[in-house]
C-alpha cells in the first residue's frame, strides 16, 4: 500500500509541477510553459522573461543582467556587485527544475553594476546571422553585452559552415571584442522534431 501511495504522490507532484503552479524551489517563479514542443519560441521568451523578472526584483541593487533561454538552457550575462550575489543568482537559476543548463557570464564589479548592452551591435550581429542563406534567427538568439556577443540556440549539421561565416562577420562589428558561441548541433534523432 505504501508503494502505491508513493507512486501516486510522485504522479501528483508531476502533474502539479507541469500545470503552472508555483515552483516549490522558488515561490517567485511559476512554470511558464504552454506545451511540450521542443523548440517553442514563446517558451524560450517566457522562461527568459520570468528569470529576468526574478533577477530584477531580487537583485536590482546588486546586479544588472540580461537573460537568454533556449531549449531550457539559460545564459545570464552582465555585472554583479560581488561573488556572493553571483553565487546566489546561480543557485536561483539552478533551482528552477526546468532549467537544464546554466551558462554564467556574469562579471563581478565592485562599483554599482551597469549593464553595457549594445543594442546597435546586437542588431548588427542578428543581421549577420539572418543574412546567411541557410540560417534563421528563429532558432538562434544573439545579444552583445560589454563587448561580448553571445550566440545561443540550435542548428543542424549543415548549418555549421554558415554560422561560422556569420560569427567571422560578427567579429568585425564595432563594439564586439569577443564571440561566445553556445549553439548546439542537433539532428532529428536528438529531438524527434524537424526544424
Amino acid at each position: 500500500m505504501s508503494s502505491k501511495f508513493g507512486v501516486l504522490l510522485l504522479l501528483s507532484l508531476g502533474v502539479v509541477v507541469g500545470c503552472g503552479v508555483p515552483n516549490p524551489y522558488n515561490p517567485n517563479y511559476e512554470n511558464p510553459y504552454k506545451g511540450a514542443q521542443i523548440n517553442n519560441t514563446d517558451d524560450n521568451k517566457v522562461l527568459a522573461q520570468k528569470i529576468q523578472n526574478v533577477l530584477d526584483d531580487t537583485y536590482s541593487d546588486s546586479a544588472d543582467t540580461v537573460v537568454l533561454a533556449d531549449h531550457f538552457n539559460v545564459l545570464v550575462a552582465g555585472e554583479v556587485d560581488n561573488e556572493a550575489t553571483k553565487n546566489k543568482i546561480a543557485d536561483t537559476i539552478k533551482g528552477i527544475p526546468s532549467v537544464k543548463e546554466y551558462n554564467d557570464y556574469l562579471t563581478v564589479q565592485a562599483v554599482k553594476p551597469t549593464l553595457y548592452k549594445n543594442k546597435t551591435a546586437t542588431k548588427n550581429a542578428q543581421l549577420r546571422i539572418d543574412n546567411q542563406a541557410n540560417i534563421s534567427l528563429q532558432h538562434l538568439q544573439v545579444v552583445v553585452v560589454a563587448g561580448s556577443a553571445y550566440v545561443m540556440g540550435n542548428i543542424k549539421p549543415d548549418q555549421v559552415k554558415d554560422l561560422n561565416a556569420a560569427i567571422d562577420g560578427i567579429y568585425s562589428i564595432e563594439g564586439v571584442n569577443n564571440v561566445v558561441n553556445l549553439t548546439k548541433i542537433t539532428t532529428y534523432a536528438d529531438t524527434g522534431h524537424s526544424f
